[in-house]
């Protein structure tokens, strides 16, 4: 071909969409759905000695499907050259970008498997521009040359063949105004679901102000409507963005205040569990010493904890009663949560007895079984 195949014969400049598209208000989320990954794996996307470039198409869209789920662009049916043709060889009102979506196995697979099937990323690509896809694996390398060369695309095949090879999965919007093809934007795995979307609303909205500038006075009534209409869509597309960053704002800020009462709720319980040791220290400390088993004169309580836990305690007989319930309360059993029952029938609270009389006076057998147990 001649040096001079990048000028094309592909008519004005003026980039235009479908009039039709609609938004549905949803939250999105990054999960990619896999309908058939393990099958689908390996099986290549581009097919080979297939008859016509149709079946080629139809072969990457069903495998893209497989791997990565239902929701996805419409992919052109056809060799690049017509996919050229449909975006700009075409009547004025009904150019559209071109959308290059070049997969590579083993690269970073984020933007086919979560933001290509994110819904309204799918659909805007799905009205908006002509999607046209292929594998830039080694193998496949020198048939996507000669595609771009039949398409009179050598200038994008040149700037595509210098990235890096990490760069892919790629998708590149191109555009072409003065009949000459240029990438404009380039959308991969790296952006979030939002960033893509942005650049594509970007990408939307340029060229139905680059229509209307370049249009000057619509006297056609049709042609008027359609550009509103594709303004309105637009905007639609504006409000979904911001209804779902509001939603995501609000339960961010959910979250947030999730956070918070559960970070205050155990700072109040480390607090009370800090005060009740505290507590029980001081209690400790506020009992005499256990007495030695050999001292004459004591009384021995077994204490049965809940949960079955057993604790025993020496007392002096001529000291007082309260320091029993102050034993067991620097075991962190205290008087509000617990009751404390000695072995009588019927049993008697401990703390009913006077706190300040000897276990000698109260007649305190020499051993005793005190049972600790959870109010109700």
């Amino acid at each position: 071909m001649s040096d001079y195949s990048d000028y094309e014969s592909c008519g004005e400049e003026d980039l235009d969409y479908e009039s039709d598209y609609s938004c549905e208000m949803e939250l999105e989320v990054e999960v990619p759905f896999r309908k058939n990954l393990s099958l689908a794996e390996g099986i290549p996307f581009i097919l080979e000695g297939a008859d016509s470039q149709v079946d080629v198409a139809e072969h990457f869209e069903f495998v893209f499907e497989q791997r990565f789920g239902e929701t996805h662009p419409s992919f052109f049916r056809g060799s690049l050259k017509d996919a050229n043709r449909a975006a700009f060889k075409t009547a004025e009102l009904q150019k559209k970008p071109l959308a290059l979506y070049l997969h590579k196995e083993g690269g970073n697979q984020k933007l086919p498997s979560q933001i290509l099937t994110t819904k309204s990323v799918a659909e805007v690509l799905k009205r908006q521009f002509v999607v046209w896809g292929w594998d830039v694996s080694e193998a496949n390398k020198a048939k996507l040359e000669q595609l771009m060369a039949e398409a009179d695309m050598r200038r994008i095949y040149r700037e595509l063949n210098a990235l890096d090879s990490s760069q892919f999965p790629l998708l590149v919007v191109v555009v072409a105004p003065k009949f000459i093809h240029q990438i404009v934007d380039k959308i991969d795995g790296h952006m979030s679901v939002d960033e893509a979307k942005s650049v594509l609303l970007n990408r939307l909205n340029s060229a139905v102000d680059t229509k209307n500038a370049s249009s000057g006075v619509v006297y056609d009534a049709d042609r008027a409507a359609l550009l509103e209409e594709q303004r309105i869509a637009y905007e639609r597309m504006l409000a979904e963005d911001k209804a779902k960053r509001e939603e995501r704002e609000r339960l961010e800020a959910m979250e947030q205040l999730k956070q918070e009462e559960e970070k205050r709720r155990i700072e109040e319980k480390t607090r009370i569990e800090r005060e009740k040791v505290e507590a029980a220290e001081r209690k400790r400390k506020s009992i005499p010493e256990e007495p030695s088993p050999s001292e004459v004169n004591l009384v021995t309580v077994r204490l049965r904890l809940p949960e079955g836990k057993i604790e025993n305690r020496r007392f002096r007989a001529s000291q007082k009663v309260g320091y029993l319930v102050t034993f067991i309360e620097s075991l962190g059993f205290s008087t509000e949560s617990h009751d404390m029952f000695n072995s009588d029938r019927p049993r008697k609270r401990v703390t009913d007895f006077d706190q300040e009389t000897s276990f000698q006076d109260v007649k305190w057998p020499k051993q005793e079984v005190v049972f600790v147990q959870e109010k109700f």
